[in-house]
């Protein structure tokens, strides 16, 4: 009877046992569960901020190159139609251009000019170079009573004579000139590309046209 009481005894704390572990580990699996969805939510989100950082920096790496195209001829090696970024300088068209010829002169042309879109450069060779210095002796020619250069008639010397004017400036005037016709006011200048309103501004007061 007392061995039957303490087999019964023994199954009775078996039985609490296993319904404590039970419990115990029911909690431990919704807690494991509760933490496993936070380790994905964490996860998920930190993918999303990273997606998006990665989207933004290359969005932001995404500049658009702005590219001038300006025309060479002249005393250089390739002479042609050059596309080079925004802000590149007169020398690198040059080198674009396969560099000077032998019988080329520098001295006429500011190398270290800004370029602008529909530019024209001309590179005078040395026995041209020589020609329009000795021209630039006649820059009178196109003066008036009034001290203004009258542009629609002016040589290439005789416009470098402006402020801010130099050869390839000068040679897109004669060239815009003789392709559209006479200039009907000072103000059509700003038509030539690479004249804007900074470098009318400078020179405005020195020029005039006769029709």
């Amino acid at each position: 009877m007392k061995k039957r009481i303490r087999t019964g005894c023994v199954i009775t704390i078996l039985l609490l046992c296993l319904s404590a572990c039970n419990r115990d580990l029911d909690i431990y699996l919704e807690e494991y569960e509760e933490n496993t969805y936070k380790i994905q939510e964490t996860e998920r989100e930190s993918s999303d901020t990273q997606s998006d950082g990665t989207e933004t920096a290359g969005f932001e790496d995404v500049t658009e190159n702005i590219m001038c195209y300006v025309y060479i001829c002249g005393a250089v090696r390739q002479p042609g139609v050059y596309a080079l970024p925004e802000g590149s300088r007169i020398y690198e068209v040059i080198q674009a251009a396969g560099g000077l010829s032998d019988n080329a002169d520098v001295t006429v042309v500011n190398q270290a000019e800004v370029i602008t879109d529909g530019m024209m450069i001309r590179i005078y060779t040395e026995e041209e170079a020589e020609v329009l210095v000795k021209s630039n002796g006649a820059a009178e020619s196109a003066l008036h009573e009034d001290g203004r250069i009258d542009i629609n008639t002016a040589t290439v010397a005789e416009l470098m004579t402006l402020p801010g004017i130099g050869s390839s400036k000068a040679n897109a005037i004669i060239d815009y000139r003789e392709t559209y016709g006479v200039f009907s006011c000072i103000e059509d200048l700003m038509k030539v590309p690479g004249i804007k309103d900074g470098i009318f501004q400078q020179m405005k007061e020195h020029i005039k046209v006769n029709n």
